[in-house]
């Protein structure tokens, strides 16, 4: 194993990160849709544990009807990058900020984001305390049972990162020999225990994936698995640590939707179909795509 010590982790990696995400148990609103903002600031200090004061930051889109357009209710996630995270300045940023956000603007309604738990945001999107959950939320056939999703915004696949001194991975079934540190009750966590069918015990659960590539530099699993394009996005951040990430894309692919709660009563899943179409067909999808993975 690699010889890195925790005070070095700590002030050289672990520290930095932490400065640029924020705690998940916070339920203070982020308003947000499209041009221009006003922001205001409350005094944080970043934990994995506790409840943070949140940056509100608050976009209003032009014109003289923008007090009387509908708003929605968003739930997302403070550290799943760079899907939906806290920048340098607390701000709300990210890849399924950005779609949904065009999506508002071309089907003129504004959103509120709520950073919250994975485990708990669909139970309360049910319970009609979100509008909408975008959480880079993989369409499934048991999923589609209790809640309604988009058109699929994005792909990913399962991968895993690891130190470079960890066997390659060409094969995810040799996984099963080794500890594997994943968010539960995730697809990949899922994927773990039914597909490979790995040993309970060398599960280590954490609480999100930043936290899993946490257990792996420190040594305290071999692997951690989580969606392609977070991983991805991870090893480019910290290249000085040459961490080896590895996709299996030997199965079919996750689709990543925006849900909304079951047989809702209104339009909003066909605005953001439509939407989605509209911003695929004007060229601002792919620029959003350029931005965040460079394709």
């Amino acid at each position: 194993m690699l010889a890195v010590s925790s005070r070095f982790l700590t002030l050289s990696i672990i520290a930095p990160l932490f400065l640029c995400t924020a705690c998940s148990n916070s339920n203070q609103p982020t308003n947000s849709a499209t041009n221009s903002s006003t922001n205001s600031a409350t005094s944080q200090t970043p934990s994995e544990t506790t409840t943070e004061a949140e940056t509100a930051n608050t976009t209003e889109p032009t014109g003289d009807n923008s007090a009387d357009l509908p708003n929605y209710i968003v739930a997302v996630e403070n550290e799943y990058k760079p899907f939906s995270f806290r920048d340098e300045n607390a701000q709300l940023i990210g890849y399924d900020v950005d779609i949904l956000d065009a999506i508002a603007k071309d089907q003129n309604f504004t959103v509120t984001y709520i950073p919250a738990p994975f485990s708990e945001k669909f139970q309360d999107l049910k319970a009609k305390k979100y509008d909408i959950v975008a959480a880079g939320t993989s369409i499934t056939d048991e999923r589609k049972k209790t809640m309604d999703f988009s058109n699929p915004y994005h792909d990913s696949y399962q991968a895993v990162i690891a130190l470079p001194n960890q066997p390659v991975i060409n094969n995810f079934e040799n996984l099963i020999e080794h500890t594997i540190a994943v968010e539960p009750n995730t697809i990949s966590d899922k994927f773990l225990k039914e597909t490979i069918k790995i040993n309970p015990s060398n599960i280590i659960p954490v609480t999100t994936p930043f936290t899993a590539i946490e257990k792996v530099i420190q040594n305290q699993a071999d692997y951690a698995i989580s969606d392609s394009p977070v991983l991805q996005y991870y090893g480019q951040q910290f290249q000085d640590l040459d961490l080896k990430v590895y996709i299996d894309k030997s199965s079919e692919p996750d689709h990543y939707g925006f849900v909304v709660a079951k047989n809702r009563d209104d339009d909003l899943l066909q605005k953001i179909n439509t939407g989605l179409n509209n911003i695929k067909a004007d060229g601002t999808y792919q620029a959003i795509n350029q931005k965040w993975f460079g394709q």
